[in-house]
Order: C-alpha cells, then structure tokens, then sequence
C-alpha cells in the first residue's frame, strides 16, 4: 500500500491553507484568555479557574493535537512512528475529557453560586476549585493515557482486517477500538458528564428564572411607593427623594438587582459555552458508540466529526468576548482602549434607568472629594456633556466600584 500511495486520500495544500488558519484561531484566541485571567485581577474568580482549565485543554488541542492530525489529513500519511502515534491519540482523548469534565464542574459552580450565593466563596473556594482542576485532569489521564499507551483499547479480533492492517503499518494512526474501550470511554469522557451537565443546568436556569421573578416583583412594589411620596416636598427633582425601601432586596438597582444581572450574563455565556461544546462534540461520540453495533463509520466521515469537535476549541475565546469583563482585559492586553461611545451609553443608560444609585454615587463623590461638579441645564437626568469624556468615565468606574462593594 505504501508503494503504490498514501494509506488515505491525500487533503491537498488549500485544505492545509484552512487548517493553519484554524490552528492560528485556536493558539491564539486561548492565549489570550489565559494571560487575561493571568494579569487581570477582577477576572481571578472561581469560575474563571475552570475556564482557564478549558482554555488550556483548547491551547494544547490547538498547538499539539490539531498540528500532527493536519500532516495525517493533509498528506494522507502518519509521519511519525506508532509511539508517537498512541501519545498523540493519548493527547487528543486527555483533552477531550478534560473539557467536558471542567465544563461539568462550572455547571456545578453555578449551581452553588445561585443556590447559595452567600456561601459561594466558602462551599466552593478557589483551593477546593483548583483541587478539582486537579481531579478532572487525572481522571481524563486515567482514561486517556493508561489504556491507549498499553493498547488496551486494541481489537482483539484478528478477523478485523481493517483494524489489524492499520495497527502493522507505520503509517496508519486510525484510533479503531474494541466494543468495550468504545463504550466505557464514551461514557466516561462525554456521556456522564454531559448528563449531570444538562440537569445541573436546568436547575440552574429554574432557580435563576425564579429570583428574576422576584426581584421583579420587588421592584415594582417599590415603583409604587416611590409614586405615593413623589409630591412630597420633591419639587421635580426625583434625586432628593428619599422613598422608603428594603434596598437589599427591593431597591431600583440595589444589590440584588446589580448581582441578578451579572448572574444572567454569566449564565447565558456558560450555557452558549457548553451548547457549543455538545453541539460540536456529540456526532463524533454518536460515530464511536455505533462502532459497537458493527457499523463503523468511514475514514472521511469519522475525520470530519472529529475536526468538528477541534473547530470549538477556537471557539470559546468568542464567547467570552460577550463578558464586559473579558473585553475590557482583552483591549488592554492588545492596547485598544475601551471606546469612549460605549461608556457614555452605559452612563447615560444607568442615568435613565437607575437615577437614584447614580445619583448617590455622584453625592458620595463631591461630599468626599469635591471633585465631581457636574454642570447642565434643564432635566437633571440629561446626563453630563458630551464633550467631557473623562468625567463620564469617572463616573462610570465609580459606579463599578460602587457595584463590587454592594455585591461583596
């Protein structure tokens, strides 16, 4: 066979072309998420532990796992030799399961965040989170590296000819297993997790969608007794107004409010982050447990799943683009500074939507520093000048401030 050719169709050079550009996407995309996390203080959570957990297992599958596969696809042959082969396909496995399982625990970090929001931090502390790092890398070792650098996952059937003949020849690197690899590692490396995954999920979104409920409800009780006291020696201006409320959990924007919206932003970008996965990753598991039933996928078939599930690994640096958090580190990282547009939109929105917190706020600041005089005609909550960038953006890392101490 090696006479007379390649031992698989050759890709071709433009399909080399789109498979660099993937490997660029992914090298980079999950660097730049890592050393993010890295010098960023406010992104060194708990949950972004795991995250950086992900974007490692994505940096390894973009530098190592993709590299090797695209000289197998590209020129038809494995170029190196059947040591080097088990490893890679160790590799490969290791970082599959590592995600997976990593996103299982996010799944369960949220679960406690919603559930328990006070005790987040002590039920699930950054040294329980990195120990769990830690036991989610050695259980995909477990099932990745001891089984397939002693070929345990060989078929032991020589009847299969086409399994035999790739394992004597050099260069073949086709990863065909027996019923019983087949299942368990499915099974362990994708299936259970993704089971507990989707239920812990769905408890989450239950639970959060019933505090939105009540924070809702919380709200307009407030609006109505801030309607009864309006006439009140007010004289138009709201500002001065001082309704009573239960602001810890009622308030316009108080606590409870500001954590409800930072609860739903990262429970949405999660919830895009593990779809994803599932949706890239699922066909290929699909394809390896119908091996079990005797009708084994083909070559092109099999590769195409496979790099399927390679293509997500670019793609959770994307998704991470949706955290305001993440964005304003990954500007800094490349020395884009934060548009000044964007930031007068969210002050003058907090303006519309929230006046009495950023009316404390600017109260707070000029009775201890003086230093914020803001100066306009006519409605109070028109905002400041357009011309006055920095004292918008003062105001704006005032209210952030504000935010992280009432959400502490």
């Amino acid at each position: 066979m090696n006479a007379t050719g390649p031992y698989h169709p050759a890709g071709g050079l433009w399909l080399g072309l789109v498979i660099v550009a993937i490997i660029l996407a992914i090298v980079a995309g999950n660097t730049l998420v890592i050393v993010a996390i890295t010098r960023t203080p406010q992104l060194q959570t708990t949950t972004n532990i795991f995250i950086t957990s992900l974007a490692f297992a994505d940096l390894i599958v973009g530098g190592l796992v993709v590299p090797l596969a695209a000289t197998f696809v590209v020129t038809g042959n494995w170029q190196l030799n059947k040591l080097a082969c088990e490893l890679w396909t160790s590799l490969d496995v290791l970082c599959v399961t590592a995600s997976i399982e990593t996103l299982c625990a996010v799944a369960v970090d949220r679960y406690v965040a919603i559930t328990q929001p006070l005790r987040h931090h002590v039920v699930l502390s950054k040294r329980r989170a990195r120990l769990a790092v830690c036991a989610v890398w050695a259980v995909a070792a477990l099932i990745s590296f001891v089984p397939i650098m002693n070929r345990y996952y060989r078929v032991r059937d020589r009847a299969d000819r086409e399994a035999w003949a790739c394992y004597g020849n050099a260069t073949c690197c086709d990863f065909i297993t027996n019923s019983s690899y087949a299942v368990v590692s499915s099974v362990v490396s994708f299936y259970i997790p993704l089971g507990v995954m989707i239920f812990v999920y769905a408890r989450v979104l239950l639970i959060a969608s019933r505090q939105q409920q009540a924070i809702k409800r919380e709200r307009l009780r407030f609006q109505k007794n801030k309607g009864r006291h309006s006439g009140d020696g007010c004289n138009g201006d709201r500002s001065h107004c001082e309704a009573p409320s239960v602001l810890g959990q009622a308030s316009e924007c108080g606590p409870a409010w500001l954590t409800a919206m930072r609860e739903q932003r990262a429970l949405t970008t999660v919830g895009i982050i593990m779809g994803s996965f599932t949706l890239f990753w699922l066909p290929f598991f699909v394809a390896n447990v119908a091996n079990v039933c005797g009708r084994r996928a083909s070559y092109e078939l099999f590769t195409a799943l496979n790099w399927l599930g390679y293509a997500n690994s670019g793609l959770n640096p994307i998704v991470y683009c949706r955290s305001p958090e993440f964005r304003t580190a990954f500007r800094t990282l490349l020395n884009r500074p934060p548009p000044c547009p964007r930031i007068n939109h969210l002050y003058k929105g907090l303006q519309v939507h929230c006046p009495r917190l950023v009316n404390k706020v600017e109260r707070g600041r000029a009775e201890t520093s003086g230093a914020l005089r803001w100066s306009w005609e006519g409605d109070p909550t028109a905002g400041p000048p357009k011309s006055n960038c920095s004292v918008r953006l003062d105001g704006v890392s005032e209210f952030q401030s504000q935010e992280r101490k009432t959400s502490k």
